[in-house]
């Protein structure tokens, strides 16, 4: 968790555009790079705990990462294609804060649009 704080708010640091904008090639670099760090801290921790050499932890932390990276990947492409709707219910949720007339009775936010 503290890489996905880590990795992420430096990410927004760097990228300041808009979420939305965000692209395919931006996503699958992102999934990639993410898990790709996340497998250079890991692999010490499996090589130690499991008592395995090297290889056959890292072998073992890719096998794991290509699964959680494709994951990753598919989740995001999901979360674009209905970005839109993501975009309406986050509208009506700052129209509650604000006491305005909203469209909707329940919001249903994705994890990516949860920062309002």
């Amino acid at each position: 968790m503290l890489w996905n704080l880590v990795f992420n708010y430096f990410l927004d640091k760097v990228f300041t555009g808009p979420r939305e904008k965000r692209g395919v090639i931006f996503r699958t670099l992102h999934a990639i790079s993410f898990e790709g760090g996340l497998l250079i801290f890991t692999m010490p921790i499996i090589a130690y705990f499991l008592k395995v050499d090297w290889i056959t932890a890292f072998m073992m932390d890719f096998s794991l990462t290509v699964m959680v990276t494709v994951y990753t990947f598919i989740f995001l492409i999901a979360c674009m294609i209905t970005h839109d709707c993501c975009l309406l219910s986050m509208n009506d949720a700052i129209g509650k804060r604000r006491n305005k007339k909203v469209r909707s009775k329940y919001t249903v936010l994705c994890s990516s649009c949860t920062k309002i």
